[in-house]
């Protein structure tokens, strides 16, 4: 009978570990931007919806920082308590955009974290926040400021650069869910992406953030998944489609019609390139973050079929030099249209 018992077991732990294997497993570190409306349940409930066999945890704790975090003994507990498909890491709201605590906590932390993420086998991803609603600074935090910020769309443009960058050095995958408020807001100005403390997520922010989430863990589109999150279909749609314009997902009529810039961060100047199929008449403009033109650097130019290269260097039309701040690059050539989001960062 005790034989028997041990088979079984036995048979059961191998059934579970089966079944776990099976799962897209996602840990989410944070604090209450990731914690607010349940994020890490939200992004479960669309993977859900979206066939996805997932499991998912989380170790958030309000006002925390990544340091905190690696330092906590329960947080690292559970980092290395399985291989985990993605491990997610949001740092304190103002930390990247303080340089002091950017180089001094966050970059280290990050550091800190990738070798023992990958030890343990598992990949990590970063967790780019949003700016305030109505950000203005300088905010500091021990002594240390910030720069004095002339809005959301400036604030966001710091913290773009500052996950960019430490994404970009340690190889980890970014959830870009600031560019994604950015977007929603350039797309719809009244979007209610915060509370009225103007830098927590409400529910259509936290459900803009999982659709991001999604489309980064899986490679795939959100739209069309039947999981609301609470919201208004028609509203989900909306933060749906904003999520898969923002992690690069959402088609085009031709995907070869693309644009790309590099460096994007930039200052002083980017490269905007595009590829044509046939030879094609070309609109290639800047827009602000409002929407308004600031730019034309092609109007109505017949340009052969193949790879271009326009270089802008982020002045207005006049020759002035533009603040820092979300730009938007449009190019329409035989009916088709493509944009892509430039970051002046000075």
């Amino acid at each position: 009978m005790k034989t028997r018992r041990i088979l079984l077991a036995v048979l059961l732990l191998l059934v579970v570990q089966t079944l776990w294997a099976e799962d897209t497993s996602v840990l989410f570190i944070g604090n209450s931007h990731t914690g607010a409306n349940d994020l890490p349940g939200l992004f479960e409930g669309l993977a859900l919806a979206g066939g996805k066999s997932v499991y998912v945890d989380q170790s958030v704790y309000g006002g925390s920082t990544l340091a905190f975090h690696f330092a906590n003994a329960q947080t690292r507990a559970l980092v290395i308590e399985r291989e985990w498909d993605r491990v997610v890491l949001q740092e304190h709201s103002l930390y990247p955009v303080i340089e002091h605590w950017r180089d001094e906590s966050f970059y280290p932390a990050v550091r800190d974290y990738h070798e023992l993420i990958t030890s343990t086998g598992s990949n990590m991803a970063l967790f780019m926040t949003w700016g305030y609603e109505f950000a203005e600074g300088p905010y500091c935090v021990s002594g240390y400021c910030s720069p004095e910020f002339s809005g959301y769309f400036d604030m966001q443009a710091h913290l773009t650069a500052a996950y960019t960058d430490i994404a970009f050095e340690v190889g980890a995958m970014l959830a870009p869910v600031g560019e994604a408020f950015a977007a929603a807001l350039i797309l719809d100005p009244g979007s209610p992406l915060w509370l009225p403390d103007n830098y927590h997520p409400s529910a259509e922010g936290s459900y803009l953030a999982a659709c991001v989430f999604f489309t980064r863990v899986f490679s795939e589109s959100p739209i069309g998944l039947n999981f609301f999150g609470g919201l208004d279909p028609a509203r989900a749609l909306f933060y749906q489609e904003v999520a898969a314009e923002a992690s690069g997902l959402q088609q085009v009529a031709d995907p070869s019609f693309k644009l790309f810039a590099q460096p994007n961060p930039f200052n002083p100047k980017t490269q905007i390139g595009f590829q044509l199929t046939s030879s094609s008449l070309v609109d290639l403009s800047i827009y602000d973050a409002q929407g308004r033109r600031v730019k034309q650097l092609l109007s109505g130019f017949e340009l052969p079929a193949g790879p271009h290269v326009i270089t802008w260097r982020g002045q207005d039309d006049m020759g002035r030099s533009l603040p820092s701040g979300i730009y938007h690059a449009s190019i329409e050539a035989k009916g088709l249209r493509s944009t892509r989001k430039l970051c002046l960062l000075k």
